[in-house]
């Protein structure tokens, strides 16, 4: 029968294939219909799959790790044609050679060897990577980070009034696999005169598994009236009190606009001069932007309230020490679904809930 000749037709291939002698098809492998599922995550295991042309009695196969380590043994019998096996083991995370041999008994009795060599890797459970620093609302972009690698990515983008502004999606090249925790730049259109509320992502990764986040870049500056109080005091003065209702008129009207569409929180920071001691200008200045917060709780404000004080560190205007400078004496009240990115008016996060 050598003088058969494989001829691809449709439903043709598996007929002549049986009528091949195995003397005429010298890769056993092949016959086995082997291939590998080498990458993998964390709860997953590698395998060896099977799919054979011509029925298998019993296979055995010995898995040696490159470099030294314990062998992995693999067994099967009684695998009909094209019927597809798995044989899978376990493996830790990150990135293996085998050299793999193994002996096949088909099932006409004859028996034939095989060598393979291969890599196998385990990536840890898809996690994405993106914080509010990360976007860029003015340029309409944003970097996400993965640890495995990424075939694609996909952007929802809400408005304030929570309508999608933009729904979209973008494919990435293999030249990707290369740069796992690498920055992905992801861009969107947007109206103008539309502010983001949030974001939805999810990344897929390139094998099979996904993941989704949700981002809340959205973030207002509450425009106010600053609380004067007695020097060296945090104690908010009942003739104060007018400047801090209006305020809070503001804020019930923002969170009543967005307050179905987000979780709302405030954070207070607070501010002094240069008058005093540095470290008592930064405990005075936390203990103020509480007292405004304490204010605001106890006149019925319901969100969660965080405060911090950057004491004399943030100047709104450049003085030398020990200058009396009112514009200096200041707070900063800014309403968000969660704690705003550093910045040079904030640049510490260590919030502390009222």
């Amino acid at each position: 029968m050598s003088d058969l000749r494989l001829v691809f037709r449709p439903g043709m291939m598996l007929l002549v294939l049986m009528m091949l002698s195995r003397a005429s098809v010298a890769d056993e492998a092949q016959q086995l219909g082997i291939s590998i599922r080498a990458a993998v995550q964390v709860g997953q295991k590698p395998a060896v799959l099977l799919q054979p042309v011509v029925g298998v009695a019993r296979l055995s196969m010995k898995l040696m790790p490159t470099g030294g380590g314990k062998a992995v043994s693999l067994n099967a019998s009684n695998v009909g044609v094209q019927e597809r096996r798995e044989l899978t083991w376990s493996q830790t995370v990150g990135t293996q050679s085998w050299t793999a041999s193994g002996q096949v008994q088909w099932s006409d009795g004859s028996t034939g060897a095989f060598t393979l060599t291969f890599e196998t890797r385990v990536f840890p459970q898809l996690q994405t990577t993106v914080t509010k620093a990360d976007v860029d609302l003015e340029s309409r972009k944003l970097v996400v980070r993965a640890n495995q690698p990424i075939a694609r990515v996909e952007l929802k983008v809400i408005g304030d009034d929570g309508n999608p502004v933009h729904d979209g999606a973008i494919e990435l090249g293999e030249e990707q696999d290369a740069v796992v925790g690498e920055p992905i730049e992801v861009a969107w259109e947007q109206a103008p005169g539309t502010t983001v509320l949030k974001m939805e992502l999810k990344v897929h990764s390139r094998f099979g598994f996904w993941s989704g986040v949700e981002i809340t870049p959205f973030e207002v500056e509450i425009p106010h009236e600053d609380v004067e109080f007695t020097s060296g005091t945090w104690d908010v003065r009942a003739s104060e009190s007018a400047k801090l209702r209006h305020t809070l008129e503001l804020l019930n009207e923002k969170i009543a606009r967005y307050g179905g569409l987000l979780e709302m929180q405030l954070y207070i920071a607070g501010y002094t001069d240069t008058v005093g001691p540095h470290g008592s200008n930064q405990e005075l200045s936390e203990k103020r932007a509480r007292a405004i917060g304490a204010w605001f709780k106890s006149h019925g404000l319901k969100l969660p309230i965080y405060y911090q004080g950057f004491g004399e560190t943030v100047l709104a205007v450049p003085t030398g020490d020990e200058m009396d400078e009112a514009r200096n004496r200041r707070a900063l009240y800014v309403l968000g679904a969660s704690a705003p990115s550093p910045q040079p008016s904030l640049p510490r996060s260590a919030w502390k809930r009222l």
